[in-house]
């Protein structure tokens, strides 16, 4: 933890930005081997359970939402603990969240051809246990 602390404080003022310093952190220490070697302790201690929660994984949005004003605050959310959203379905995609599941829509046919999960708003905050405290 001590290792992990003064890598910390010795790196974040190099980016400026938190969220891009964390952004950095996360790619650079994909697995847990890799964290423990870099700085001596996991991406959950240096950043936080919170912040390691989708660490890792991709997502995309499409469609409209429920319970956020639009899709950058959802997008705010995922990056909050840990994640990335793209603009677009890939085979490093984690799930394609949309609240159409069934819709036939080039994001939902490239999921469902990749074999992505398609989940909606509300089964992406159960799955991954976010809640809606937003």
């Amino acid at each position: 933890y001590e290792r992990g602390s003064k890598f910390l404080e010795s790196h974040s003022h190099t980016f400026g930005r938190r969220e891009l310093f964390n952004s950095w952190l996360r790619e650079a220490l994909e697995n847990e081997s890799a964290q423990t070697h870099a700085l001596g302790c996991t991406l959950k201690t240096v950043l936080g359970e919170d912040a390691a929660l989708l660490a890792g994984k991709t997502f995309v949005i499409t469609g409209s939402l429920n319970h956020f004003k639009d899709r950058r605050a959802l997008k705010e959310k995922i990056e909050a603990k840990g994640g990335k959203v793209a603009g677009s379905v890939s085979s490093k995609t984690e799930c394609l969240i949309n609240n159409d599941i069934t819709s036939g829509s080039g994001k939902n046919k490239t999921a469902k051809e990749l074999g992505i999960t398609i989940l909606s708003e509300d089964d992406f905050l159960e799955k991954y246990g976010i809640g809606k405290d937003f």
